[in-house]
């Protein structure tokens, strides 16, 4: 019977790329040159520190989205979620020619506005004598 085999792929897959920061060096690009860095080793310290790390790193969205989540299924459970959503929907089907229009306003609005930004930028850059092709 086979237990925890994705929890197994992947300590095998980081104890093999802890040994190869071990034989294989390092590199970084910046810009379009190749840096050697040499050999950065993951240590037996960093190689335990890093799923701690890992977990304070993500630990704030995954509550969030957890959060987010349970309030969903505590909406959907309690059927008012629905009659709220079902209350929009007639009131967007009685005026739904309005709701159309008024949306594609707006979004043309947006698009003026981008454009509008894009010309100024461009401008700005030309007369800088920045203007490398953007």
């Amino acid at each position: 019977m086979k237990k925890n085999t994705l929890f197994k792929i992947i300590a095998i897959t980081a104890f093999v790329l802890a040994v190869l920061s071990w034989i294989l060096p390092a590199s970084a690009t910046s810009g379009t040159e190749l840096a050697s860095l040499g050999l950065v080793r993951v240590s037996l310290y960093e190689f335990l520190y890093y799923p701690l790390l890992a977990v304070q790193f993500f630990l704030q969205p995954f509550l969030f989205v957890l959060a987010v989540g349970g309030l969903y299924g505590i909406l959907n459970e309690t059927g008012k979620y629905r009659n709220i959503l079902e209350k929009i929907a007639k009131s967007l089907k009685r005026n739904s020619i309005f709701n159309i229009n008024f949306f594609n306003i707006r979004s043309i609005k947006l698009n003026i506005w981008i454009k509008l930004i894009t010309i100024h930028y461009n401008t700005n850059a030309m007369w800088n004598n920045n203007f490398n092709g953007i």
